[in-house]
């Protein structure tokens, strides 16, 4: 593993995350389906802006640490580091497990595969 800025992946971050600030002032299937679906492209473009991975070491990496975090939300871990009430904690983490979650995850996930796969 190197580390090496990488301008367009991180230009694209940026915009994800402008298009995920968005998706936080809507309800439904916008915010909670498509925002899972957008946040693990974006941290795999994050990931990718700072280090020399290849894109398949990276999707498996972004998607177990996905699942991880959705896993955790079956436990009261937010309450162990004092941030059961904190609004940014909630967002970040969210606190509730879902299954759904798991699945947008997986497609975001295997759509960033195919382009990265295609595009080599």
């Amino acid at each position: 593993m190197k580390f090496k800025f990488n301008k367009n992946y991180f230009a694209f971050f940026i915009l994800l995350m402008f298009i995920e600030i968005g998706v936080l002032y809507t309800k439904g299937f916008i915010r909670h389906t498509l925002g899972d679906f957008l946040i693990v492209i974006a941290l795999y473009f994050l990931l990718m802006s700072f280090v020399d991975l290849h894109f398949k070491q990276a999707t498996i990496a972004i998607l177990l640490f996905s699942f991880c975090i959705e896993i955790l939300q079956l436990t009261p871990f937010l309450t162990y580091f004092q941030l059961e009430n904190s609004t940014i904690a909630k967002t970040i983490f969210g606190n509730t497990f879902s299954v759904q979650d798991l699945i947008a995850y997986s497609f975001g996930i295997g759509l960033v595969y195919v382009i990265e796969n295609k595009r080599r």
